[in-house]
């Protein structure tokens, strides 16, 4: 390991942990897309630009840094977003440019990655104290769209400290997205 490479990442893990949680929802009722503490707002829109291909037998189609990705090429100590079809299907199936209207936001753990070698890479349980521990959170989208029932969902996750709270940010699922998808949220 290069000197300095593990502590220097993991100050650097802990001060944007930090400085996230310093970032209000709102700045003279104006949404801050920089605050962590910040959700898209039921009602918002995604809007798909072009037609995607979804290989057969799979149900997403992945975006990482602005493009689309397949699932063993997405980074996942980065952010990254999955489109998500109700079924897979033997043929490839396409998502047509279309309108999503978001119904409902929630965040959730995913699930925590262990920092030493050979730990065990995920599991779902929490009681963990054996040592340092990050974790993946993820904002879930409800998506409707009369046009395309199937598609179901929009998942961003983001990989972090357990002590930051709250990682994703519009900001970080707008950049993650690039020109694919554009986020347009609705007022409260």
């Amino acid at each position: 390991m290069k000197p300095g490479g593990y502590p220097l990442r993991f100050a650097a893990l802990i001060l944007s942990a930090a400085l996230g949680a310093c970032q209000p929802a709102f700045i003279n009722g104006v949404p801050n897309e920089n605050s962590p503490y910040f959700e898209v707002p039921v009602d918002s829109r995604l809007v798909l630009r072009d037609a995607l291909e979804v290989p057969a037998r799979e149900d997403s189609a992945y975006f990482q840094r602005g493009r689309t990705v397949r699932w063993y090429d997405v980074n996942i100590y980065g952010t990254w977003c999955v489109l998500k079809l109700a079924a897979k299907r033997d043929a490839p199936q396409t998502i047509q440019a279309d309108e999503f209207v978001v119904g409902k936001v929630w965040s959730e753990r995913r699930y925590y990655l262990g920092a030493a070698p050979g730990v065990r890479l995920a599991a779902m349980s929490f009681d963990r104290d054996d040592g340092e521990t990050y974790e993946v959170m993820a904002t879930v989208m409800r998506l409707h769209s009369p046009r395309q029932p199937e598609v179901v969902q929009l998942v961003c996750a983001d990989w972090g400290l357990p002590q930051g709270g709250t990682y994703l940010t519009v900001h970080k699922i707008r950049r993650t997205l690039g020109d694919y998808l554009r986020l347009e949220l609705a007022s409260r």
